[in-house]
């Protein structure tokens, strides 16, 4: 099975996160967006929404362990996701 790999980039700092594997776009912006609207005092990306974006940077195939790294393309940013 193919799974995307994602990323969250922090524009501040201009770094990537650690890559998590997701199954599609549509989960990662679920679970980007989740977090991004987790109030909590310490959650930067909720207190920070316009510093964050989500990337999708490859793919990992579970059968054969192979990563197939791609060009970071943005899915969402947490600006637009903040509600």
């Amino acid at each position: 099975m193919k799974l995307k790999l994602y990323s969250i980039r922090d524009i501040q700092t201009n770094q990537y996160g650690n890559p998590m594997t997701l199954v599609s776009n549509g989960q990662a912006i679920r679970t980007f967006s989740t977090e991004v609207n987790r109030e909590d005092k310490t959650n930067m990306m909720y207190t920070n929404p316009e510093d964050f974006e989500l990337y999708q940077v490859g793919e990992f195939e579970t059968e054969t362990g192979i990563i197939t790294a791609t060009q970071p393309e943005q899915i969402a940013t947490a600006k637009n996701l903040k509600t």
